[in-house]
């Protein structure tokens, strides 16, 4: 995904380690499409951040079904 011309993607400030400018670069190129104003990369930051928050919450909602349904 990564064009050789482009310059690399500066991670923004307080950025978690396990997110790469690569990423960054990969989310700003499939999302942007869909936004009027060009993503920067503290947007694509937000938007891998929020992803990780709601498969998190997905994952807890279907803990706590299993957990009350079954019986052991």
């Amino acid at each position: 995904m990564k064009n050789e011309t482009s310059p690399s993607i500066q991670l923004p400030p307080g950025c978690p380690g396990w997110i790469t400018s690569e990423l960054i670069e990969n989310t700003i190129h499939v999302w942007q499409p869909y936004y009027p104003n060009r993503l920067q990369p503290a947007d694509a930051m937000e938007m891998i951040l929020n992803a990780g928050h709601l498969m998190l919450s997905i994952k807890e909602i279907s803990c706590e079904k299993i957990c009350r349904t079954g019986s052991g």
